[in-house]
């Protein structure tokens, strides 16, 4: 039971996902062109209900498995995979978050490139890890300068590579 509600909370959170902009602010906008723009935004979107369905699937197999006697063929998945090839329905259901599931990959491989790292916070507002003594500290690639005024406090300028 309690895997059920698990993965039925983390279909939620890739539902959440899927149909707000919440993951925006990860993606490094700036260095992409309109295309690749429109193609991760279509790959992020379409692959996370891909996901979604993914856990969604699993859930209602977790569910199913307390409900009543699930034919033990090998494992709990490739028993309840089993169940859902037998049925038009199911097969095309597999099929379609299949392919979701497979452009959610594509997505992930593309965020290797696009993504910023670390990832901001959900305030949008970088934190830079800086040591008191340091007077550079490193960010996103680019340096940070800590100058002192007359009072000893910090003031920080950004630099370009």
């Amino acid at each position: 039971m309690l895997f059920g509600v698990a993965f039925s909370i983390a279909c939620i959170t890739q539902l959440i996902n899927a149909f707000t902009r919440k993951w925006h602010s990860e993606i490094n906008w700036g260095i992409c062109s309109k295309y690749e723009r429109y193609v991760l935004l279509f790959l992020g979107h379409t692959g996370f209900v891909g996901r979604a369905g993914l856990f969604l699937f699993v859930s209602i197999l977790m569910f199913r498995a307390l409900a009543g006697h699930v034919h033990q063929t090998g494992n709990t998945l490739s028993s309840g995979i089993n169940q859902f090839i037998g049925t038009g329905a199911g097969r095309v259901f597999m099929f379609i978050f299949g392919l979701l599931t497979l452009l959610y990959g594509l997505f992930a491989i593309l965020c290797t490139r696009y993504r910023f790292f670390p990832t901001p916070p959900p305030s949008g507002t970088p934190l830079v890890y800086r040591h008191e003594d340091a007077d550079a500290n490193m960010y996103m690639g680019r340096a940070v300068t800590v100058v002192r005024d007359e009072n000893r406090h910090r003031q920080e300028e950004y630099m370009d590579h």
